[in-house]
């Protein structure tokens, strides 16, 4: 079809494309740009550990520099399971020259806000992208409206955008009849679009997440399905 409306068009037609940073593609094809972000992740971590400093200006470098660039787009182009791994085993690098804790999982989510378990930041950032899209009125139409309820009780691969913002919802056990109707918590029915600070909420809903994930994997840790009290591991927090 493109050849056939863009006669003068002298480019190849692929499968996936460059756009803004971010591989536009099938749910099938693997993102190139993805690909080469993540081969730069060991390097990284490495020169990180080797840093003579302190583990909290560490971890400032790991998650304003390595994490920034690596999850780059994340809330249009998702990372695989295995690659989220693979940024949870060069965080512990970074930290702790791989001799750290055994259950980097746990260890990333009490330190600091959470931020640095890669799961946390990814489901973070593709709620805030969610939050403006909605506040400015992208999400306003039928069409998203229609799509929503599909999209949320497809557990299937990630299809889009859309998709991927309803699947970090059901991850959480958060029910969404509508695409700004959430049922947050203690809020049953709160219209995102209202909320001052969405970042906050955002934030409690990946650590959520990633608690209800840790308890599925883990034994000894279904108790923290609706994740953990931060008052008790205040003093616990590296």
């Amino acid at each position: 079809l493109w050849k056939t409306t863009h006669l003068a068009y002298k480019g190849k037609v692929t499968m996936q494309a460059k756009d803004l940073g971010v591989t536009q593609r099938p749910v099938h094809r693997k993102s190139q740009q993805r690909l080469a972000r993540m081969a730069k992740l060991q390097p990284q971590v490495v020169r990180i550990n080797r840093i003579p400093c302190s583990k909290s200006v560490k971890k400032q470098l790991l998650g304003g520099g390595v994490q920034a660039s690596t999850m780059y787009g994340c809330e249009v182009d998702p990372f695989m399971q295995r690659q989220i791994a693979q940024l949870r085993a060069g965080a512990a690098i970074a930290i702790w020259g791989g001799k750290g804790p055994r259950n980097k999982t746990a260890m990333l989510l009490l330190s600091g806000d959470g931020k640095l378990e890669p799961q946390v930041q990814n489901c973070y950032r593709i709620l805030k992208n969610w939050h403006r899209q909605v506040v400015v009125g992208h999400a306003c139409n039928l069409e998203v409206k229609e799509y929503w309820q599909i999209a949320m009780n497809d557990r299937g691969r990630i299809k889009g955008p859309i998709h991927l913002v309803a699947r970090v919802l059901q991850s959480a056990n958060i029910e969404a009849p509508g695409p700004w109707e959430w049922h947050i918590l203690d809020w049953p029915n709160c219209d995102i679009r209202s909320l001052a600070d969405f970042r906050g909420v955002a934030l409690d809903i990946a650590r959520r997440a990633a608690w209800i994930s840790l308890s599925k994997k883990r034994q000894g840790y279904a108790g923290l399905k609706q994740g953990a009290d931060p008052v008790s591991y205040t003093h616990l927090t590296l």
